[in-house]
């Protein structure tokens, strides 16, 4: 069984860097352009949420905070929820998601971590903030809202949330914190490093194709 308990505590370190820090923290999770190391931080990213959907689905009843508790920060709970043929097939795709992103001076796989990375700690932000709702301290943002979050046991339907939240239900919806931060990952895939009107002008074969 793989031991995924070395890649979610890199995860717990790019989710604990303070906001103003992304990119420039300490050696192992600042601001690079080496590839091998730039899909080491998505592979963590994308390993940590998906752990916390499967766990959410294991485990109906807990909240996603405290989920994560659990799995970062207590006893690494829920870490063997994914196998190796799973977790090969993720690092395979990661892979074949930078080799599709060009030497762009912006538009690049380093621009693609970072919104990644960012969207990561987005995330982070948003359970802590329900957490100290929860527990009767005040809320950094946000006010505080009871929404229809996802609701696993009712087939993906949509049900009431279990407890206040200041996020209005997104930080309590493990599914849409992996699609965030998939999003996050694809969202540049083969960008040119121009403008749509730069390549209408130079008759790029994107614009005959898609009729400008």
């Amino acid at each position: 069984m793989l031991d995924l308990t070395p890649i979610i505590d890199f995860s717990q370190k790019l989710s604990d860097q303070p906001w103003s820090m992304i990119g420039v923290g300490d050696a192992a999770i600042e601001e690079t352009s080496d590839k091998t190391s730039l899909i080491e931080q998505l592979v963590s990213i994308l390993t940590l949420r998906l752990t916390v959907l499967l766990s959410s689905r294991k485990n109906t009843a807990l909240t996603v905070r405290s989920i994560v508790d659990q799995i970062m920060h207590e006893d690494k709970q829920n870490c063997d929820l994914i196998g190796n043929t799973v977790h090969e097939e993720l690092c395979q795709f990661v892979s074949r998601i930078a080799s599709l992103y060009r030497d762009n001076g912006y538009h690049s796989l380093q621009h693609a971590t970072h919104v990644t990375t960012s969207f990561n700690k987005l995330i982070t932000l948003l359970i802590d903030n329900d957490r100290k709702k929860n527990e009767g301290r005040e809320a950094p943002f946000m006010r505080a809202y009871t929404a229809p979050v996802l609701g696993v046991e009712s087939g993906n339907f949509f049900g009431e949330c279990p407890y206040s939240t200041t996020s209005f239900g997104i930080g309590n919806d493990p599914l849409l914190h992996f699609a965030m931060v998939f999003a996050a990952l694809v969202h540049d895939v083969d960008h040119r490093g121009v403008s749509n009107r730069q390549l209408v002008i130079e008759g790029d074969e994107l614009c005959m194709l898609y009729n400008d």
